[in-house]
């Protein structure tokens, strides 16, 4: 049986338990997810849900109808017995063919369990099907079981060197950290509504990103981070803020939703984001989480691209793979 929900008609709690209990990387999928994709993006959240003899999937699928395009993220998610995978995989592609939309960098990801292997085989099987593009990519992830700071390192003129260094050069110049909290209400449309709003749009001019709306995204994340979904860490220095970071908590994980950095500070040390990273990884672990998901890295060579996997995998070690479709039209 197959079911498709709005966002207003799934049960939230019910959905985000199941992606929760059967995904190693839950907040793609999840209605937090949804809820934040609609404001920002203007997608419409369709929750799928397919049961075939007691075998389970379920995807968050992200509708995009002014492009006519379909997407979705790190799914779908699926649990029950591994035989029902191929009729599973084939209903949800049989209803994704239904709506007669092109499918825009959706992807799965290939962890190491049987289960999630054998859902990419028949993943990738029917993309093939549908002659869609079929591209390696990957998902950086930081273990928080650990001393943070071990693997919290890069090279550079042959040279290892420490992130804690960067950081300890921050603090000397009196960069501080200011994360959200219910003492700081009052602080909290002056910290969101400019200073969070205003390095977004910077982001968006410097990128050339005109489909997205920095001020309904800056309406999520304080609606979640005061519901204690998500938080926010901002570094500063003499009540300049430099660089603004969110990242949603679900299930043992947290997610790396938004790092936004000002560039018009007269304050130019890139190590500001550094510190804003490592803060919310040492919250994360104090709260118990066990993985801080640094999302996606791309595997491509372009300069921006490749800058922006470099810089992340200078907190995260753990590697893994994640596959992209994309209709050929």
């Amino acid at each position: 049986m197959l079911i498709s929900y709005s966002h207003t008609k799934v049960n939230a709690l019910e959905w985000n338990n199941f992606i929760c209990q059967h995904s190693s990387t839950p907040y793609p999928q999840s209605t937090y997810n949804g809820e934040y994709s609609m404001a920002c993006y203007g997608y419409t959240p369709t929750y799928v849900s397919i049961d075939i003899q007691g075998a389970c999937l379920r995807c968050l699928v992200l509708i995009n109808e002014n492009t006519g395009t379909v997407k979705w993220s790190c799914g779908p998610v699926i649990s029950g017995a591994y035989q029902q995978i191929p009729l599973l995989v084939k209903k949800f592609f049989e209803w994704l063919s239904s709506l007669n939309l092109s499918i825009n960098k959706a992807s799965f990801t290939a962890d190491d369990t049987f289960e999630t292997l054998s859902l990419c085989n028949h993943l990738c099987y029917y993309a093939q099907e549908l002659s869609l593009k079929i591209s390696l990519s990957t998902l950086i992830k930081k273990d928080l079981t650990t001393d943070l700071w071990l693997d919290a390192v890069y090279y550079s003129g042959g040279k290892k060197r420490k992130i804690k260094h960067i950081i300890d050069r921050v603090k000397r110049d009196n960069v501080d950290i200011i994360t959200c909290s219910e003492n700081m209400v009052y602080a909290r449309d002056e910290l969101y509504r400019v200073h969070y709003l205003n390095a977004i749009q910077q982001g968006y001019e410097r990128n050339k990103i005109y489909d997205q709306s920095a001020l309904n995204a800056i309406e999520s994340i304080i609606l979640q981070d005061n519901a204690g979904i998500s938080r926010s860490f901002f570094t500063v220095i003499d009540g300049v803020i430099l660089s603004c970071l969110n990242i949603v908590i679900l299930g043992s994980e947290c997610y790396l939703r938004k790092l936004a950095i000002n560039h018009r500070s007269n304050y130019k040390d890139p190590g500001s984001s550094y510190y804003a990273m490592m803060a919310a990884a040492e919250w994360a672990k104090s709260q118990g989480l066990s993985t801080f998901n640094l999302s996606i890295a791309r595997l491509s060579e372009e300069p921006k691209t490749s800058r922006l996997r470099q810089y992340k995998s200078r907190f995260g070690k753990k590697i893994v793979p994640l596959y992209e479709l994309k209709s050929d039209k």
